[in-house]
């Protein structure tokens, strides 16, 4: 990635490799992501498969059935990716990323649309209940409208919204009651479904609502550096969880 989004070429124009800059517009400038994620993941299936022969000393047979194993748990991602891929070609092609910008840019602050990429991406995926849908969903929609709303170019909101749809995309789908993940834990943990959505569901929303607005508004209105963002939802959360501890002990025993 660092040779296809010419960083070589960059450092003998003088830039700094130590910049935020530099690695943001190197990203920004790959344009072959798909050939780059084809020679990282085979990269990484060699070295994994190395390592199991001359460090674990395992049989190329064991090996073998690992990694079928491992591709039938990858049908439901394989395939969310190729129909991302082809909503992404359709909504070129429509101009989706267009019609969106021309009708929110000039009623949507760039400020706000990070926040509200985020507020949709959790609805979405509690609606839905996959976060890899949502993803393959927002992520050809919204990003380009973010990009659009930053000038046509990789800015703050961009990422904070790229950031937005990821995260939206697993809250929604951690507090989903029918998320796959939220049945599997109800069906390990022995606890009816509802009753663990249930027993989730306020920390999830506690948590969602702290990188709301101690994260996404105040970075994107303000520009506030990840130290007090952090800090101040740090403390906010620590305090939240000792009135929750202070309650519990007060709570009968047969209660607990």
């Amino acid at each position: 990635m660092w040779i296809a989004g010419g960083g070589p070429e960059k450092i003998s124009n003088g830039c700094s490799i130590a910049a935020l800059s530099y690695w943001r517009q190197t990203i920004s400038d790959v344009k072959n992501s798909s050939q780059i994620l084809t020679l990282s993941s085979s990269f990484g299936i060699l070295l994994a498969a190395m390592s199991a022969v001359f460090i674990e000393k395992l049989k190329f047979k064991t090996i073998a059935k690992a990694a079928l194993a491992s591709v039938k748990t990858s049908y439901l991602p394989f395939f969310i990716l190729i129909l991302a891929w082809s909503l992404k070609n359709c909504c070129d092609q429509l101009g989706t990323g267009q019609f969106l910008t021309s009708i929110l840019a000039d009623n949507i602050s760039p400020l706000i649309f990070p926040a509200l990429v985020f507020v949709v991406a959790s609805i979405t995926s509690f609606a839905t209940g996959t976060s890899w849908g949502t993803m393959a969903i927002l992520i050809p929609t919204a990003i380009p409208v973010a990009f659009a709303l930053d000038g046509n170019s990789y800015g703050i909101t961009t990422v904070i919204s790229l950031g937005a749809v990821l995260d939206g995309a697993i809250f929604g789908d951690h507090c989903s009651p029918i998320s796959d993940t939220t049945i599997l834990s109800s069906i390990a943990s022995r606890c009816e479904l509802i009753q663990h959505v249930r027993t989730q569901l306020p920390y999830s929303l506690f948590v969602a609502v702290l990188a709301l607005i101690c994260g996404y508004l105040p970075t994107a209105i303000f520009s506030l550096s990840w130290i007090w963002t952090v800090g101040v939802a740090t403390l906010i959360m620590t305090g939240f969880l000792a009135v929750l501890a202070r309650r519990g002990k007060m709570l009968p025993a047969k209660l607990l």
